[in-house]
């Protein structure tokens, strides 16, 4: 199982009683995905100045197909951070994580889970009023 960490990202999602709700999630996770197997191959076509490749690191417990990008003026890869999979521009700055690997507790479902590490690092007022809604994808 991994997550996919966004910053900053709002969620609406409306509440039976309280109507929608902003659940404004910074460093938290916000998408899991299940992964039991990896793609033999990108879904979709490189982007120009790119090529795909895989990343697979048994550290962060993760593989995935990320571009590496050259537009000349600046690099763009993807390295391992921790238990987390991080972009990195060479022009400056420290890698920014973009999928943070978590642990399941034993017998936890994915989304206990998610609900246990935002409860974690959210306002606990949030908290109470954002409901977990599985995605229609």
């Amino acid at each position: 199982m991994f997550v996919i960490a966004l910053r900053n990202a709002v969620n609406l999602t409306r509440h039976p009683r309280q109507g929608f709700v902003n659940c404004r999630m910074t460093h938290v996770l916000l998408l899991v995905l299940f992964a039991t197997s990896t793609a033999s191959a990108p879904s979709r076509p490189q982007e120009k100045g790119c090529a795909w490749e895989k990343f697979s690191n048994a550290s962060v417990g993760l593989e995935a197909w990320v571009q590496r990008c050259d537009y000349g003026f600046r690099k763009i890869d993807f390295v391992a951070q921790g238990h987390s999979l991080a972009i990195r521009y060479s022009d400056g700055g420290a890698p920014e994580n973009v999928i943070d690997v978590i642990d399941r507790l034993p017998g936890e479902s994915g989304e206990a889970a998610v609900r246990r590490i935002f409860a974690a690092h959210s306002d606990q007022a949030l908290v109470a009023k954002c409901v977990a809604r599985r995605s229609r994808e």
